[in-house]
């Protein structure tokens, strides 16, 4: 087999995930609209909104990608602050 064709295998075969938070900046001088959006985003992630909103954007992608069928290799991103991924599950 050749380079190539075992690259493309791995291609396939492997995943690597690595957390990338994607952050709100609001401006200190409108804490109450940083409490608007802390809260709206917690409201949607709870009540399933965001990720029937992520599935509508991203679904055919991931169900294409067929992760189900890889080996994910999940890697820490030493660049994040601690604490940057907190979970509300």
């Amino acid at each position: 087999m050749g380079e190539k064709s075992l690259i493309g295998v791995l291609i396939v075969l492997l995943v690597m995930a690595v957390p990338l938070p994607t952050y709100f900046y609001v401006s200190p001088t409108c804490p109450d609209l940083a409490r608007r959006v802390e809260a709206g985003l917690r409201r949607i992630m709870e009540n399933g909104t965001y990720e029937k909103i992520f599935n509508d954007h991203f679904g055919q992608i991931y169900a294409r990608a067929g992760l189900e069928n890889r080996k994910i290799f999940k890697v820490a991103n030493p660049l994040l602050p601690q604490g940057s991924l907190k979970s509300s599950k």
